[in-house]
């Protein structure tokens, strides 16, 4: 971790997880936010085939 994440850790008690889709021009395809929606959503990632399967029909589109 960097200091940066340490430092977030200590102010905040934990560090979540985001991943992000990102096209060649810099624009948000997809993202997904580890407990975005509820608590209970904590510690859900997306699987690598829900990723696979993203970057697929952002590729098709």
């Amino acid at each position: 971790m960097t200091p940066e994440d340490t430092a977030v850790r200590e102010r905040h008690g934990t560090l979540l997880v985001g991943h992000f889709l990102i096209d060649r021009d810099g624009n948000v395809r997809w993202r997904f936010l580890e407990g975005e929606a509820t608590p209970a959503d904590i510690g859900r990632m997306p699987t690598p085939q829900q990723m696979a399967d993203t970057v697929a029909q952002a590729l098709a589109a």
